[in-house]
């Protein structure tokens, strides 16, 4: 053994071995087995060749080395091996490795292989013959013990002969082809340290802009400038919030049910490109969605999902920020309305003083708005009021609609100021109502509208008549108290009071509680709404038409009244309606 020579241990192999398979992956590290084996199989035949053995000689010390350095046990080998010109030369070689070091490295470490494991051995070999050979010729495993088959064996073929057989070049031996590999894994890494550098920057700019409190078209300009793309941020519906560069105008589905989802970052094609959307996450609930746009055969960049990503987290945040603003606005426009509704200002100084401090200002003119909630079934569900304030609040902004809101009872009032366009306010009104029935399935709501007014000091009266608007029984999602005609006029200008006395007197024992006097009561109100009409009664109640002919001339005992007179039915209905429209008589 020459002074230089290095013992190595089977134990520190396996250790080596083991080490490498756990950081460089199976495939990495059989190219770097492979090559090792290599070089050290050429090392030893360079020692041979500068021994003191013949041609002959060497031939036969192949399998003493293999042995010798604790390779394998022993070595059987079939096919010719000589020596001819000077040249190493082999004719259909092939053998069996026994008891290969490698295969208890594999087994103890890592168990069964998927594939034949002994690359330093296939490498040794290798390396020996080439150099021996003077050309490539690769000794290849082709059977092994560590995947289960009975012997480890192999053959003998040179390079032109492997690649004639597998049908393309033999890379994994070639030293140019691991130095491309580090030089590609260095390129990667430097690709990739580039990335993070113009992540960690863009991800400092945004925090910066949700520190600075700007809202989020700012997040969505530094999202443009950066990354040079398109970049939109939307509500919870897709509607755009704010948009930062080129979108075709032509794609006006878009933002539809098929590019965005609640849950994940997704892309999706279109007709003019791509668009990538990401969600907005607060609370557990999706608030918007923030989306790249890539037009014009524009590719979508395999990194910009996280870019975006990071941009629906700050768009979060700005979503907060911007919800804790608006919430604590509307508390604010709702302790102010609390107070006009019972009249807890002291004179009207003070109450414009506090008035000043609602922006948009307070000024006329003014209408008042009655929404009554209406269960769907009778199993009524308790409802968030609060939620539903601040959905209303939302719509009535987004549409440049100024008011106050609050609650009364169980209905939610609506103080509208500085109106526009009746039309626009309607509209909005409409929108806002199928809203909140979607996000409240179990509800439905009607909407009584107050005449407008220009005097604060009417505030009052005008609730009154949003409310009465309300209750007037009618299938009309939204009743204006200007179309209630003579029932408006009359509660204008009669005491409540009175009419309700009034009504006592003419409708007597229907008045009182129980089921039964309801069930009579609405059986009248019924009757004379259909203008006495006997078979549109019955389809109304579910009834035969003997069973409506007896409830009515049962009723018309009990009042004593003739309800074949016109003038008698006419005010017993104008009495029941009034009673209605204040709240004093419901069928729900």
């Amino acid at each position: 053994m020459k002074t230089n020579d290095l013992v190595v241990t089977s134990g520190t192999f396996g250790l080596m071995r083991k080490v490498l398979m756990e950081n460089l992956g199976q495939e990495k590290a059989k190219r770097f087995l492979l090559r090792f084996g290599k070089d050290l199989g050429e090392e030893k035949a360079n020692e041979l060749l500068g021994g003191p053995y013949d041609l002959e000689g060497m031939v036969g010390e192949i399998p003493r080395i293999h042995i010798g350095l604790g390779h394998i046990s022993n070595l059987s080998r079939e096919g010719e091996l000589f020596y001819k010109d000077n040249v190493l030369k082999f004719s259909n070689l092939h053998g069996i490795w026994h008891d290969s070091f490698e295969v208890d490295m594999q087994l103890e470490s890592f168990g069964m292989s998927d594939e034949c494991s002994c690359y330093i051995l296939s490498g040794f070999a290798s390396g020996m013959m080439t150099k021996l050979g003077r050309e490539d010729i690769f000794v290849k495993e082709m059977t092994c013990r560590a995947r289960g088959d009975a012997h480890c064996t192999y053959e003998v073929k040179t390079r032109s002969e492997w690649e004639s057989i597998e049908g393309g070049p033999l890379a994994i031996f070639d030293e140019q082809k691991i130095v491309d590999e580090l030089e590609m894994t260095y390129d990667q890494l430097l690709e990739k340290s580039e990335v993070l550098d113009k992540v960690s920057d863009f991800h400092s700019r945004i925090t910066e802009s949700v520190a600075k409190e700007n809202d989020v078209s700012e997040l969505a300009k530094i999202s443009s400038e950066v990354l040079d793309v398109t970049t939109l941020i939307t509500d919870a519906g897709g509607s755009i919030v704010t948009k930062k560069g080129d979108m075709p105008s032509t794609d006006t589905t878009l933002l539809g049910d098929k590019i965005l989802d609640p849950t994940a970052t997704v892309i999706r094609d279109f007709e003019s490109g791509s668009i990538m959307a990401a969600p907005i996450l607060l609370n557990g609930r999706t608030e918007g969605y923030c989306c790249f746009l890539y037009t014009n055969g524009k590719e979508v960049p395999r990194n910009d999902h996280m870019y975006l990503e990071r941009l629906a987290v700050a768009a979060s945040l700005c979503f907060l920020n911007e919800k804790v603003k608006f919430e604590t606005t509307e508390r604010m426009k709702i302790n102010f309305l609390d107070r006009m509704l019972y009249s807890q200002f002291e004179n009207n100084s003070e109450l414009a003083l506090h008035a000043s401090y609602i922006q948009p200002k307070v000024m006329p003119p003014f209408q008042i708005i009655s929404l009554k909630p209406i269960p769907v079934t009778d199993n009524e569900m308790l409802t968030d009021h609060y939620q539903i304030l601040i959905n209303i609040a939302k719509l009535l902004k987004l549409h440049d609609v100024h008011g106050l809101l609050t609650q009364k009872d169980d209905d939610i009032l609506i103080f509208l100021y500085a109106l526009k366009k009746e039309t626009h306010t309607m509209d909005t009104l409409s929108q806002a109502m199928k809203s909140i029935t979607q996000d409240f399935p179990h509800l439905t709501f009607k909407a009584g509208v107050s005449r407008e007014f220009d005097a604060l000091d009417q505030f009052s009266a005008k609730v009154k008549e949003a409310g009465q608007a309300a209750n007037f029984p009618t299938e009309a999602a939204i009743v204006h108290h200007a179309d209630l005609g003579i029932l408006s006029t009359l509660l204008e200008n009669i005491d409540p009071e009175v009419i309700a006395g009034v009504a006592q007197q003419e409708l007597g024992t229907l008045l009182e509680p129980g089921e039964k006097n309801k069930e009579l009561l609405y059986t009248l109100y019924v009757f004379l709404k259909n203008n006495q009409r006997l078979e549109k009664t019955m389809n109304d109640l579910s009834l035969s038409i003997g069973g409506v002919k007896y409830r009515i001339g049962k009723i018309e005992k009990m009042l004593e009244k003739d309800f074949k007179d016109a003038a008698t039915t006419a005010h017993l209905l104008l009495m029941m309606e009034t009673l209605i429209l204040m709240g004093r008589l419901s069928f729900k």
